[in-house]
C-alpha cells in the first residue's frame, strides 16, 4: 500500500456472525489490514494475501471523511470448510475477550461486533446466507432461459440501499438487483413497465417478488452524461425528459394497477402526513449536531406544517392527473440510445403530482457550477411542463409549479429517510447520515 492509500479492515465472518477470523505472527493477531475497495476488490484481497473466500455483506464503518476516521467492510466465509489457513484463526466472543496479542483497536472492535452494538444496516443482503440464496436463483433462472454462465458472479454494488450482482453469460452481462428495504415494488413495476414501454426499460428475464429480486439483461450500447450536464448535452437530455413525461400521461390511466402493484400514495395529502413524521424525529435530522439541522431550521420547519399543508391543498386541487413519478429521474439513471432512451432504478417512485418529477434534475443545478447552468435547468423546465399543456393552460402550471417543487423536496426526503432508517448507527455512516437532513433544508427557501 502506498501512503496516499486509504486502508480498511475486515472482519471475516462465519457461523452467523459468531466467529471472527484474524491472522497474526510472532504471538500478534489482528483483522485483515489493506486498501479500501470495491466488494470484488477486496475480495480479490482476502483471497490472494489469506487465502480467504468471501462475500462482501456490507460496511459496518466509514468516517474516513474525519481525523483519525475508520473503514470496516464485513465479510461472509464462503468456502465449503472451515478450515483456515495458516497464519490465520477463529475467534469468538470469549477469545476476542482474552487472546494475548490481539491488536487493541481490533479488539474493541470485535467487543462491539460480538455484542451487537457494531452491527450492520438491518437489509436482507447484509445478513448471512443471502448472497448463496440469490445466487442459486439466478442461477437456475438463467439455466431456464439456455444462458450459461462464463464467469463468476460478481457483486458490483453492495450499499445499504441498493445490491446489485452481475453475471457473465455467453449472451452478455445479466444484472440481479435487489430492492432496497423501503421500495419492495420495485421489481414488479419494472416488469410491468417492461411491457408497456418495451423500448425505454431494461429487459426483464425474470422477478422474484417475494424478495424484491429483478434480474435484467444487459441494455448493450449506450451513451452516458459521464459527469455534469453541458450544453452540448441538452439536446439528449431534454428528448428524454419529454419522454419521461409521455411514460408519466400513459400510467394516468394504469393508476389502479400500479396500487396493485404497491406503489406507494405520494400525493399532496399523503406528503403532509410524511413531512409531519419528518420533523418529528429529531435524531434522524441530526438537530443541534455538527451535520445536520440547527434548532432554528428545525423550528422553522416544524412551524411550517400547516402552511404546507395548505399548499399540499392547493396543489392536490391542479387538474392534473395522478400519474407515476420517479423522484430519483436524473441524467445518472439515463442511458442514452438512439432506439429509445433507458430509464432505470425505479425503486424512489410514486404515484403524485406531475409537478414533483423534476427535482432531482434540478438538484445537479443547486448543486454544482454548471457553465450556462441557468439556461440548460430552464430548457429541461420548459419541456417538461409544456407536455402538460393539454390538461392546463401554461399560466396555471406556472403558478402551481412552486408547490411542486416544496412537494418534491419533502417526497425525496423521506425516500432518503427510506434509505436510512434500516442503518442502526448513523454515526459510524459520515457520507450519509446528513442525507434527509440536507434534503429537509431545501424546503427553506420556501418558507416565509
Amino acid at each position: 500500500m502506498t501512503g496516499n492509500e486509504t486502508v480498511a479492515r475486515t472482519i471475516v465472518t462465519s457461523d452467523e456472525g459468531k466467529r471472527v477470523l484474524i491472522h497474526g505472527a510472532a504471538g500478534r493477531w489482528s483483522l485483515p489490514r489493506h486498501a479500501a475497495g470495491s466488494p470484488e476488490g477486496t475480495r480479490a484481497v482476502l483471497r490472494d494475501r489469506w487465502g480467504m473466500d468471501t462475500v462482501r455483506l456490507g460496511t459496518l464503518t466509514d468516517t474516513t471523511g474525519e481525523p483519525d476516521g475508520d473503514l470496516v467492510y464485513v465479510h461472509e466465509w464462503c468456502a465449503q470448510s472451515q478450515a483456515v489457513p495458516e497464519s490465520t484463526r477463529w475467534v469468538s466472543a470469549p477469545d476476542a475477550d482474552t487472546l494475548t496479542g490481539l491488536d487493541p483497536d481490533d479488539r474493541a472492535l470485535l467487543a462491539g461486533w460480538f455484542s451487537g452494538e457494531a452491527a450492520l444496516p438491518d437489509v436482507p443482503w447484509m445478513r448471512h446466507g443471502w448472497y448463496a440464496g440469490a445466487a442459486d436463483w439466478l442461477t437456475a433462472v438463467l439455466s431456464d432461459h439456455g444462458r450459461e454462465l462464463t464467469g463468476a458472479i460478481e457483486q458490483f454494488l453492495v450499499s445499504p440501499w441498493a445490491c446489485t450482482l452481475r453475471v457473465p453469460t455467453g449472451q452478455g452481462h445479466v444484472f440481479l438487483k435487489a430492492a432496497p428495504t423501503g421500495f419492495p415494488h420495485e421489481a414488479v413495476l419494472t416488469q410491468r413497465l417492461g411491457t408497456w414501454f418495451p423500448d425505454n426499460i431494461v429487459p426483464v428475464l425474470a422477478v422474484n417478488p417475494e424478495h424484491g429480486w429483478l434480474l435484467s439483461a444487459d441494455i448493450g450500447d449506450c451513451t452516458f452524461i459521464e459527469d455534469v450536464t453541458v450544453a452540448g448535452d441538452l439536446p439528449r437530455y431534454r428528448s428524454s425528459v419529454v419522454r419521461y413525461a409521455q411514460m408519466q400521461q400513459f400510467t394516468a390511466e394504469k393508476v389502479a394497477e400500479l396500487r396493485e402493484l404497491g406503489v406507494p400514495d405520494r400525493t399532496p395529502g399523503a406528503l403532509t402526513g410524511l413531512f409531519d413524521r419528518m420533523v418529528g424525529e429529531p435524531e434522524l435530522l441530526g438537530v443541534g449536531q455538527e451535520w445536520g439541522l440547527t434548532v432554528e431550521e428545525h423550528g422553522k420547519l416544524r412551524g411550517f406544517r400547516s402552511e404546507f399543508a395548505r399548499r399540499c391543498a392547493t396543489l392536490a386541487e391542479i387538474d392534473l392527473p395522478d400519474v407515476l413519478v420517479n423522484i430519483d429521474f436524473w441524467h445518472g439513471n439515463i442511458s442514452f440510445r438512439p432506439q429509445g432512451d433507458i430509464f432505470f432504478d425505479w425503486a424512489e417512485t410514486g404515484i403524485g403530482s406531475p409537478l414533483c418529477g423534476l427535482t432531482t434534475v434540478l438538484r445537479e443545478f443547486e448543486q454544482n457550477e454548471i457553465a450556462d447552468g441557468e439556461r440548460i435547468q430552464q430548457e429541461l423546465v420548459d419541456a417538461y411542463l409544456d407536455q402538460w399543456i393539454p390538461y392546463v393552460s401554461r399560466d396555471v402550471i406556472a403558478d402551481a409549479y412552486p408547490l411542486g417543487l416544496q412537494a418534491a423536496i419533502v417526497w425525496r426526503a423521506w425516500s432518503w429517510r427510506e434509505c436510512v432508517a434500516p442503518v442502526p448507527e448513523p454515526d459510524r455512516h459520515h457520507g450519509f447520515r446528513h442525507a434527509v437532513a440536507v434534503n429537509l433544508r431545501r424546503l427553506l427557501a420556501f418558507v416565509d
